[in-house]
């Protein structure tokens, strides 16, 4: 009787086994819920994790986000072809595939005209031997209710001159500042870094060095105008600069500025849009 009992036992363990491995076993997705403006475009940051159970080594990949109105039935708004993949060993092991999603105000348009109030993001994983997914909604609010985040990073150098996308200057010129103009929506705490990259390593791979912090403290949905302190000018040649933010996340990649010094008797000279980066 123990004998039967004990092989009952292994049979049921051996079958568990089986259906579980080489398999995806779970996906969870955060934040399971979030805020968007009704207004304009929004930026928001999703980290899935997928737990697997495989018997060798496999890559898993999701091929697209899906954005749906109202939830994860709603109607489909986008199919986004944005590939995340991950290279899983044997056994069981849980990875994130964090992923940085812009979503025009016209998808949110869409979704009002129909009757929602809420976007559903969506995703699918699939392995060798099967494939799972999750969903994770948003509602839609006000500008000022929404999280706090960047939409739109856009910088000038400013000169008694004017305002330029660039600038050559030598070292005797007088004082040489550029400035941010930051659009966001909520409210919150924003720290950023100046960084410049100084002409020993902007012919090649820039180095950037932080010149000053920013901390402070945004009301609600709006604009702001931060400004960089004196600009380096000891060593001539090509310069880089550019502010780095840290906080609000998802961080928006900020555009980057070129100014040169030189000896000579300096000209200013305007460039083209590499001055300004938005989410549109």
């Amino acid at each position: 009787m123990n004998l039967l009992k004990k092989y009952m036992l292994f049979a049921v363990t051996w079958g568990i086994s089986q259906l579980t491995l080489g398999q995806i076993v779970s996906v969870d997705v955060m934040p399971q819920s979030n805020t968007i403006a009704h207004t304009g475009t929004s930026r928001m940051q999703l980290t899935w994790k997928v737990t697997a159970n495989l018997p060798v080594s496999e890559t898993i990949a999701s091929t697209q986000l899906i954005i749906r109105a109202g939830n994860a039935y709603g109607p489909v708004l986008a199919k986004l072809s944005r590939t995340l993949n991950r290279n899983y060993p044997a056994g069981v092991s849980t990875q994130s595939f964090p992923e940085a999603v812009v979503v025009p105000n016209r998808l949110v348009y869409r979704a009002k005209k129909m009757g929602y109030r809420a976007l559903a993001f969506q995703r699918l994983f699939t392995s060798n031997a099967n494939s799972m997914g999750n969903t994770t909604t948003v509602q839609m609010t006000s500008a000022s209710a929404a999280r706090f985040s960047i939409t739109r990073i856009q910088l000038k150098f400013e000169t008694p001159d004017g305002e330029f996308d660039s600038l050559v200057v030598s070292p005797q010129d007088q004082e040489v500042q550029a400035y941010a103009l930051i659009y966001y929506q909520g409210s919150g705490l924003l720290k950023a870094t100046w960084e410049v990259a100084r002409p020993s390593s902007t012919g090649g791979q820039p180095v950037f060095a932080p010149i000053t912090q920013v901390v402070q403290l945004q009301p609600s949905a709006g604009l702001t105008k931060i400004y960089t302190p004196e600009l380096p000018r000891s060593m001539t040649g090509a310069y880089l600069l550019r502010l780095h933010v840290h906080q609000p996340t998802p961080v928006i990649e900020s555009p980057v500025l070129r100014y040169i010094v030189r000896t000579a008797t300096p000209e200013r000279t305007k460039s083209s849009n590499s001055s300004d980066t938005d989410n549109d």
